[in-house]
């Protein structure tokens, strides 16, 4: 019973965000950094790691990461490799909860193996399911010529939050023309959510300077 009156807070208040009619300035909830010579550095093909915070052994990890390596791909026109547990079971884990502590050799000898020119580390730093939704989500890009992670981007979305369904409706309005594909129904699909989350995420990545 709970669930069912916080969904449906949840959707009043996303219905009081539609009624303003036209949409508002679009709304990012992320935060990038990125380092000063990121645009030196020739990108192709990018390898996305197994996402922290995910059993990698389940197929929802494998669809998540098939979900992100879709949005960065479209966003960028990056080769993105979803690289699993068995492409990496003779190499050193890495390890993205403390960025800048990547282990050097490691990202190296990925990019060899895979001939890839950088690896997108993303980790859920939280994610709550059931409604109200949240998700924390971290990515590092980091460079497999060096080691050195080039951007590093941040995002913690509240379905409840009034800002996080303005940013939701926003997103849908203006990236679906299929109505179907709703703010409201993206506030209780984990899936579409999560999507969401992504898309926050490559939306400061692709405002970098772009690449001949």
């Amino acid at each position: 019973m709970r669930n069912t009156h916080l969904l449906a807070a949840i959707l009043l208040g996303l219905s009081a965000v539609s009624c303003l009619g036209r949409p508002g300035p679009r709304i990012n909830l992320a935060s990038a950094s990125v380092v000063a010579d990121f645009d030196s550095y020739t990108l192709r093909r990018i390898g996305l790691m197994p996402i922290g915070g995910l059993d990698p052994t389940l197929s929802e990890s494998r669809e998540l990461a098939t979900a992100l390596a879709a949005e960065f791909a479209a966003a960028t026109g990056l080769e993105v490799l979803v690289l699993t547990p068995n492409d990496l079971s003779e190499v050193k884990d890495l390890q993205p909860h403390a960025r800048g502590e990547f282990n050097m050799h490691t990202v190296i000898e990925v990019g060899k193996r895979h001939r890839l020119d950088a690896l997108l580390v993303a980790t859920l730093t939280e994610r709550n399911v059931y409604p109200p939704q949240r998700i924390g989500l971290q990515m590092d890009f980091v460079a497999t010529e060096t080691g050195m992670s080039l951007w590093f981007g941040n995002l913690a979305a509240d379905a409840s939050s009034k800002r996080t369904q303005e940013a939701v409706y926003g997103w849908t309005h203006s990236q679906f023309a299929d109505e179907h594909f709703d703010d409201g129904v993206v506030l209780i699909s984990p899936k579409r959510f999560f999507r969401f989350a992504c898309a926050q995420l490559v939306e400061r990545f692709v405002m970098l300077p772009s690449k001949p």
